[in-house]
């Protein structure tokens, strides 16, 4: 869908930026769309293989605030950026999953996820042509070493690992991020 918005509102020199899943997918949209994508931003880069990290087990954790703090705890290299309100919001947004209405849009977020990771970008990501840049945090412990093997396959990327940084650099480090960001889409 995120082309079909990109053609339907005519834009033209459009830079994706992504995050994780994102960045999947804006890899699958530059390497098709080469025409109106003209940079691309990976943050947090996901399956470039077909086995993934372990680190977020979403499937099988029952999901509580507990839960969600450990699954925090692998998203973020420090905790402390993952505010106590943040926490209450998402425990009390998965405590409404138990109503039944709610069950198929959790399962299709589960699905997607699952999907992803069995997607692999390095079918298509050697033919991203779009100038390129790779961010991700040195202790990312949901898709460690991706952005290596993303900066393999699209070799004309420019790449900055941020230290002290897990999966979520641009919210981790978002100073930071944004900084790489802007003076990438200036140059």
């Amino acid at each position: 869908y995120v082309y079909e918005i990109i053609e339907k509102l005519g834009l033209e020199n459009v830079a994706l930026i992504g995050n994780s899943l994102g960045a999947q997918v804006a890899l699958h949209i530059a390497a098709q769309e080469h025409e109106r994508i003209q940079h691309l931003v990976l943050s947090g880069p996901s399956a470039v293989e077909t086995t993934h990290s372990t680190g977020l087990k979403i499937r099988s954790t029952r999901l509580n605030a507990d839960s969600i703090t450990e699954i925090a705890g692998t998203l973020f290299h420090n905790i402390k950026h993952f505010q106590q309100e943040t926490l209450e919001l998402l425990a009390q947004k998965f405590d409404e999953t138990k109503h039944t209405s709610n069950r198929p849009r959790v399962r299709g977020f589960i699905r997607t996820a699952d999907n992803g990771f069995k997607d692999t970008v390095a079918a298509y990501a050697t033919e991203v042509h779009q100038r390129c840049l790779i961010i991700a945090g040195e202790q990312d412990a949901v898709c460690p070493g991706a952005w290596d093997q993303i900066k393999k396959l699209v070799t004309h990327a420019k790449m900055h690992i941020i230290p002290e940084c897990g999966h979520v650099p641009q919210m981790e480090q978002a100073k930071e991020f944004n900084r790489l960001v802007l003076n990438f889409l200036q140059e």
